[in-house]
């Protein structure tokens, strides 16, 4: 591999020079070490071999992983929890035959719930389920009678006899006769009855003696079931479940027990509900057992499946936040936002006037993601990247009708620090584009920062990837190794990321697991982890919503696990988060798909998401996107700051609430959280020598967004100053309602953050 050939060559070249030339060789030594300073430390970073290297370093273990499970019938239940979503458990079909063997199923195989006349009449083998096994009966009457009225819903009989047998079913209405004729000997014979009309009892009558091979009966509708022992009390707070059933499944509950004899109902699970949808139990409830219990529709041949189920604490698969730490750079210089070439207007932005596009969005944010498309600089893996070529007069169509330095020129003017994601993917290059990806990847990554760090200084950041996680895991490697080398070898001072990945999911359906892509040794490329976060989840009807960023269940909180993968393998490095956002109306535009909020809303868990994923501990965070998008209400498109080129790019209500987080905060430090609970959060932001300039605090709502709660923060202030964030309708030109205690801020808070300006 280039690299170490590489490394090889400078190896074998000091050797060389040293020895003949020993009198020279202390002065070669040092200028050439001098000269090569960067790439030796890079060399000698990539190839030390990493302390440690826990590719799950950031999962929460399901509580379920250990347990020992238990289905009513059928095989693969370990399948249940195997982190595979496409993978599952399925029941046996109760009906037509199988429920016989079943006690809970079949009410004939519990004895304490009826009476046989005459007492002296065994039945045992007629009643145990196995249809090979027989009961002479001689007595011309058999009856059994029910303690309780049984809703029977099937009856099964197998008989061999000389003469008819006749079955009498006595209801509370009228009883009814069944024939069981010498012609159907040997026959299971199947009955459907009407569980409306109880049973209270039956009688066999028969001139002759018979043999009776089984008689069997079915309360209802079946049951199946999937139960799950920790092995002690545990508690739980979070329960997910595969569970998509077809029509055939009635209802399903999910059941908890501390002895597995009482059973409370947990949760009624929607069976036509496709995805892996999360419950949760606040406060947490304490159990041994946890049963998943499918009603089946009373016909043949139906079954209940589950795919997956997890369980955890209140934290969920997201574990607990790390304690709070300073920020070391400003709120402001973390503050990012996504856009595109040309800003929406689809031209070069030295095209725009001041006020557009860059001109624009630096009142929000001081960091700019652009997504770089490497189709746009060649066309195919295997061409050598001309950044400085371009055809004269120039926009030509294909590769190369590109000149980017038209673009990046303004974005800088602009004062934007330029994050490059290199884009690639199966719409652009497929992983099987590449022939030899570390090679061909290595020539392009040099000749990008060669022309964009180095000559142009236009990128301070470069992503290898943005979503390109229908890579496979070594072709993508092998880019990141070869693309990071080569920008490395030229620039070290570049900040380098990975395409964006989680710590949280190795089975999710997105298929962007971060071991999937980094290595310890791809994990030396790179300066540190990034991620997309987006706070929506599936509901119990198997819909996908927004919530309010506070949510446990919002994937906000999956940077606790990122966090942990990256203190255990990559300590130091950059966390950061290169989308998240949230989709709403407003500009005149509309929002009507499911994971739509209000505008309001938007500007609300916007900046709050914001302002949570600075308290985790991100370096820097951008919002997507700079505006919608120009097309139909669907996911994503709505999520900008602004309206659409059609709509004028007229600013939305989250435009002014993120100028006024950058105004008030931009110069100011994240320095701990003072409140963060389930009726208050509120963070302190202090100035370059660490005091505390600021307050931000909200109630974490999801709906009410406006209604006022006293709360006491812990803050001793002589004098302080109160600005709502968000300029609502309901509370345009209001100031929150205050009162300072002896050591306490007493205020009246709202859904809407509220900036407590500390005047000394």
């Amino acid at each position: 591999m280039r690299l170490h050939s590489e490394k090889k060559n400078y190896q074998e070249n000091i050797h060389i020079a040293y020895f003949p030339f020993f009198e020279n060789s202390l002065t070669f030594l040092y200028s050439y070490m001098i000269k090569h300073l960067a790439t030796l430390l890079f060399l000698f970073s990539v190839y030390s071999a990493p302390a440690q290297w826990n590719e799950n370093a950031g999962l929460i273990p399901s509580l379920l992983d250990h347990a020992k499970i238990t289905a009513s019938s059928g095989d693969n239940v370990q399948l249940l929890i195997d982190q595979n979503m496409d993978t599952y458990w399925e029941s046996e079909n109760p009906l037509p035959t199988n429920y016989l063997n079943q006690p809970l199923l079949n009410i004939l195989r519990n004895q304490e719930l009826f009476s046989v006349t005459p007492a002296n009449t065994s039945l045992a083998l007629a009643l145990d389920g196995n249809t090979d096994t027989k009961s002479t009966i001689i007595s011309k009457e058999v009856k059994v009678e029910f303690s309780n009225p049984e809703n029977v819903s099937w009856l099964h009989v197998k008989i061999k006899t000389n003469d008819q047998v006749t079955i009498t079913l006595f209801t509370n209405s009228q009883p009814q006769q069944l024939m069981f004729l010498p012609s159907e000997n040997y026959q299971l014979k199947s009955i459907e009855l009407d569980p409306k009309d109880p049973i209270v009892g039956l009688k066999l009558s028969c001139d002759s003696p018979y043999d009776l091979f089984e008689l069997g009966m079915m309360a209802g509708n079946a049951v199946e079931f999937v139960a799950f022992d920790l092995g002690e009390p545990t508690k739980i707070g979070w329960v997910s479940t595969r569970h998509y059933n077809g029509d055939g499944v009635l209802s399903i509950q999910l059941l908890g027990s501390v002895d597995g004899q009482k059973w409370t109902v947990m949760a009624t699970p929607q069976p036509h509900a496709t995805a892996f949808i999360p419950v949760l139990f606040s406060p947490e409830i304490t159990v041994r057992y946890i049963k998943l219990e499918f009603v089946l529709e009373a016909k043949p041949y139906q079954k209940a499946r589950l795919m997956e189920i997890a369980a955890y604490d209140k934290y969920g698969p997201f574990g607990p936040p790390p304690a709070a730490s300073p920020a070391k750079t400003t709120f402001g210089e973390s503050m990012g936002i996504n856009a595109f070439w040309g800003w929406g207007y689809s031209v070069y932005s030295d095209l725009l006037t001041a006020q557009q596009g860059p001109g624009l969005f630096n009142q929000v944010a001081n960091l700019a993601r652009n997504y770089h498309r490497i189709d746009w600089d060649i066309e195919n893996p295997q061409q050598t990247a001309d950044f400085n070529h371009h055809p004269k007069n120039g926009e030509t169509s294909g590769p190369h009708w590109m000149n980017w330095d038209r673009e990046y020129i303004k974005w800088k003017e602009a004062g934007f620090i330029i994050d490059a994601s290199i884009t690639f993917d199966k719409t652009t290059f497929s992983d099987k584009a590449w022939k030899n990806p570390e090679k061909e990847a290595y020539a392009y990554g040099n000749a990008f920062a060669k022309h964009f760090v180095n000559q142009e200084n236009f990128i301070s950041t470069i992503e290898i990837g943005n979503e390109p996680w229908e890579y496979s895991g070594p072709v993508y490697q092998a880019v990141l190794k070869g693309l990071g080398s080569g920008i490395k070898g030229v620039s070290p001072a570049v900040t380098i990321l990975p395409c964006a990945v989680q710590a949280f999911d190795q089975g999710l359906s997105l298929n962007n697991y971060v071991s999937k892509y980094l290595t310890s040794e791809t994990g030396h490329v790179i300066d540190g982890l990034n991620t997309h976060i987006y706070p929506y989840i599936f509901v119990a009807d198997g819909k996908r919503r927004a919530i309010n960023p506070e949510d446990p269940r919002s994937e906000v909180w999956s940077l606790n696990n990122l966090s942990r993968f990256r203190d255990t393998n990559m300590p130091e490095k950059v966390l950061a988060v290169t989308e998240y956002g949230y989709d709403s109306e407003g500009g005149g535009e509309d929002c009507t798909h499911d994971e739509c909020v209000s505008e309001e809303e938007q500007a609300m868990y916007g900046t709050r998401m914001t302002l949570m994923i600075s308290r985790l501990g991100a370096n820097v965070f951008y919002w997507y996107f700079f505006a919608n998008v120009d097309y139909i209400s669907m996911l994503h498109n709505r999520s900008g700051l602004t309206a659409s080129y059609s709509g004028g790019f007229e600013e939305k209500s989250a435009f002014f609430a993120f100028k006024k987080l950058k105004g008030q905060l931009g110069n100011l430090y994240f320095n701990k959280v003072v409140l963060e609970n389930d009726l208050a959060y509120v963070y302190a932001f202090a100035d370059g020598q660490g005091k505390i300039k600021k307050l931000i605090a909200w109630r974490p709502t999801s709906e009410n967004h406006t209604k006022a709660m006293w709360i006491d923060i812990p803050f001793k202030a002589s004098n302080i100053d109160t600005e709502f964030i968000v300029d609502t309708k309901s509370q345009s030109g209001q100031v929150p309602s205050y009162s300072l205690q002896t050591n306490a801020i007493r205020i009246a808070l709202t859904g809407n953050p509220v900036i407590i300006t500390v005047i000394d």
